[in-house]
């Protein structure tokens, strides 16, 4: 997203006609499994031959399944944070929403 923020002028500290050359996540120690310090690291948001990035078509592809109402819920490691789980399907808790 801060990538995005500065590709659209939304963050005023980057030089006008500055290149984004992607990010990195610096994360200190993996609670979950006491992993030592790693960086996570984001390619830049080169444009395609349409003129288009890679955030712009995940984010078309989101409002697209969204505008769908085309859901198909799948469980993952993420299901434990989920604040949602009484409406899912997939789980023990959860329920028919209609």
């Amino acid at each position: 997203m801060y990538q995005k923020a500065v590709q659209v002028g939304l963050i005023d500290a980057v030089p006008a006609g500055s290149e984004l050359a992607g990010a990195a996540l610096l994360f200190v120690r993996d609670t979950l499994t006491g992993n030592a310090p790693s960086i996570r690291t984001q390619p830049g948001l080169n444009l395609d031959e349409a003129g288009e990035d890679w955030m712009s078509d995940n984010f078309r592809q989101a409002i697209e399944v969204v505008r769908s109402e085309n859901h198909t819920p799948i469980v993952s490691d993420s299901c434990q944070y989920c604040p949602i789980k009484s409406s899912c399907p997939t789980q023990a808790v959860g329920k028919s929403v209609i």
